[in-house]
């Protein structure tokens, strides 16, 4: 498990800093704070995206209290770890900014094929139609320069493990499912190494 969680880690890893440098070359940003993308029940991803977080939270010692917090909240609610300003529930921040998943760090910034074979930006209305980003939206999608491509991405993660892949499930089902089975196996490595019969040593002749 350990071994799968740093392969989604260094993928995490390569995802940013291929979006660094198309954020860079293409002038794309966000609105400051702006949570729209999160503060929605639509969001859906894969387990094997949240082993990180999960390895973190249980680390932490707050997988439990999470756990429990995803018990509690409806399972097509927005992602538990978005946090909303009261006054305005579509501006905030994410809790676990660190330890996102890979579609939280595409969105916005990536390439995806539609269902007509042609490439467009995923990302929200917003940043299409931002004032801040002046930018001619077709010109980004068919400029030379690399682009992240979601769909490689997503082929690459299901490289470390096609089964925790397979299924997109809502963010909250998905960052459940992801403790749980990180936790289990931690359980189980742990049951192992108390079972396992402990290596006699030779004696040294005299």
């Amino acid at each position: 498990m350990k071994q799968k969680v740093r392969k989604v880690s260094r993928l995490l890893s390569r995802t940013d800093k291929a979006i660094d440098r198309f954020r860079e070359k293409s002038k794309l940003v966000c609105k400051s704070n702006c949570g729209s993308c999160c503060y929605t029940n639509k969001v859906e991803s894969t387990v094997l995206e949240f082993l990180p977080l999960a390895e973190f939270l249980w680390q932490n010692k707050t997988a439990d209290a999470v756990l429990e917090q995803l018990a509690q909240t409806e399972e097509n609610d927005h992602c538990i770890f978005y946090i909303p300003e009261p006054a305005e529930p579509s501006l905030g921040r994410c809790s676990i900014y660190e330890h996102r998943g890979l579609l939280c760090r595409l969105f916005g910034f990536a390439i995806r094929i539609n269902k007509r074979g042609e490439p467009e930006l995923l990302a929200c209305k917003l940043i299409k139609e931002s004032d801040n980003n002046q930018l001619d939206i077709f010109k980004i999608v068919n400029s030379k320069y690399p682009k992240p491509i979601m769909g490689l991405y997503y082929m690459q993660l299901a490289d470390i493990d096609y089964a925790l892949t397979k299924t997109m499930l809502p963010v909250n089902k998905a960052i459940q499912e992801a403790i749980l089975l990180y936790g289990f196996n931690a359980l189980f490595d742990c049951q192992k190494d108390d079972l396992s019969p402990p290596k006699n040593k030779r004696k040294k002749a005299n």
